[in-house]
């Protein structure tokens, strides 16, 4: 399967001053301090387009200790961000996230260079064999699986050149927004579209991502080749985010507001919705103080990975769930802080 059909969905959080120039021919600025990553905010899930995040520098050990296993097992491995194998294990401050694959084997640590920055995002390939990693909010690094061999892509783009196929899909703030990028870090492509989550699906045919537009809050928006043009695929108006495709480009799942009923509070759903906008079906029902994000899906298709967040402890956890709702189950013990970026075989 080429990169561009489901290789990496990145969420790259840069400041204004560490975007890269118009004129790709000249080096990136030197890194500033880095923006947290668009996570839901205590006791409000995602932030408005309006609402911003402030840097929070802080001091970070050099010799991490690695955590203990986890104590369930899934199927295949998930690559998450997790605070398990850093000094302050309890922390969310950005910094204090490293990588690791979390499996039935254990909690295997991958170390890529500066990641005492912290892993703001990453994915794997499909099948194995290369990982991609936003190290600090400043550096796009392509690696093996174990994190040997990193290549960091974003100084390599030096000029012009073919983009080949095999591309990674890849925000920025603007006025960057998504572009793909040559995993060779040769050439990179501008798509016009400034979103949040952007993730294609695994035909290379549509993009989902958060869009506001004129309508001042995100809901999820599909593109298709060339993405100039976006148009919405849930009926609902409500605040959305973080799509998901299914492996086999049918469904999407995503996060939605859920506004307050008769009996509920208002809070946040898990749901998928075919692709075509139809049979919108509740994964995760609404749990006041409880939000979610990063969804991915199993290879095969029957579960869903999300990352909570629980207002009270201000700690995230990372779970699995059957895409009918049943199986509900927590991997991580709220010990530590840890999201999920990607599932893979």
């Amino acid at each position: 399967m080429r990169w561009l059909h489901a290789f990496l969905q990145l969420l790259v959080c840069l400041c204004a001053a560490a975007c890269l120039p118009a004129d790709r021919g000249a080096p990136p600025p030197a890194p500033t301090s880095a923006l947290p990553p668009p996570v839901p905010a205590a006791g409000q899930g995602y932030p408005s387009p309006r609402q911003v995040q402030p840097a929070v520098p802080q001091a970070l050990p050099t010799q991490p200790t690695a955590g203990p296993p986890p104590p369930a097992a899934i199927d295949g491995r998930l690559l998450i961000a997790t605070t398990r194998i850093s000094s302050r294990p309890r922390s969310d401050l950005p910094p204090d996230y490293r990588l690791a694959w979390w499996s039935s084997a254990g909690l295997q640590p991958i170390h890529l260079p500066d990641d005492d920055r912290g892993v703001v995002d990453a994915a794997a390939r499909p099948g194995g064999g290369a990982i991609a990693a936003i190290v600090g909010g400043v550096s796009l690094v392509r690696a093996d699986g174990s994190g040997g061999s990193p290549v960091d892509l974003l100084p390599r783009l030096a000029g012009p050149q073919p983009a080949g196929l095999d591309r990674l899909l890849v925000r920025q703030t603007p006025p960057v927004g998504i572009s793909f990028v040559d995993p060779s870090g040769q050439a990179r492509s501008q798509t016009g579209l400034i979103g949040l989550n952007p993730t294609m699906s695994p035909d290379g045919q549509r993009l989902a991502l958060g869009y506001a537009g004129a309508a001042g809050y995100y809901s999820i928006y599909v593109a298709e080749p060339p993405f100039a043009e976006v148009h919405k695929l849930t009926p609902d108006e409500v605040l959305e985010s973080a799509p998901a495709w299914s492996p086999d480009a049918a469904w999407v799942a995503y996060v939605g507001q859920a506004p307050a009923g008769p009996s509920s509070s208002p809070g946040w759903v898990v749901r998928i919705v075919r692709s075509d906008g139809t049979n919108e079906q509740t994964v995760i029902p609404n749990r006041p103080g409880i939000s979610y994000s990063s969804l991915r899906w199993s290879p095969d298709g029957r579960r869903i990975a999300f990352t909570r967040y629980e207002e009270a402890p201000h700690t995230r956890q990372i779970g699995i769930v059957n895409r009918d709702g049943s199986d509900l189950t927590m991997l991580s013990d709220g010990a530590a802080n840890d999201r999920v970026l990607d599932w893979a075989p």
